[in-house]
C-alpha cells in the first residue's frame, strides 16, 4: 500500500470515530438532559464532549505512533 493510501485510510478512520463521538455525546447530553435540571444538563454537555474527543486523541496518538514505528523498522530492513 502507498503512503498516500494509508493517508487517506487512517483519514477515513478518524471521520469514523469522530462520527462515533458526536453520536455518543449527542446520545449523553439527550439522556443526561432528560434526568437533569437544565442548567446542569447544559454543563455536562461540555464535559462529555471534552471526554470523548480527548480519548480519540490518545487513541489517534497512540495509533500513529504505532504505525510509524512499525514503518520505521520495515525501512530498516
Amino acid at each position: 500500500m502507498s503512503r498516500i493510501d494509508d493517508d487517506e485510510r487512517r483519514l477515513y478512520q478518524c471521520a469514523r470515530k469522530y462520527e462515533q463521538i458526536v453520536n455518543q455525546g449527542s446520545k449523553a447530553s439527550k439522556d443526561s438532559a432528560a434526568h437533569l435540571p437544565s442548567y446542569e444538563a447544559a454543563g455536562n454537555d461540555g464535559e462529555v464532549f471534552v471526554e470523548s474527543i480527548t480519548k480519540f486523541l490518545h487513541e489517534f496518538s497512540a495509533e500513529s505512533a504505532a504505525e510509524t514505528d512499525s514503518s520505521s523498522s520495515a525501512s530498516l530492513l
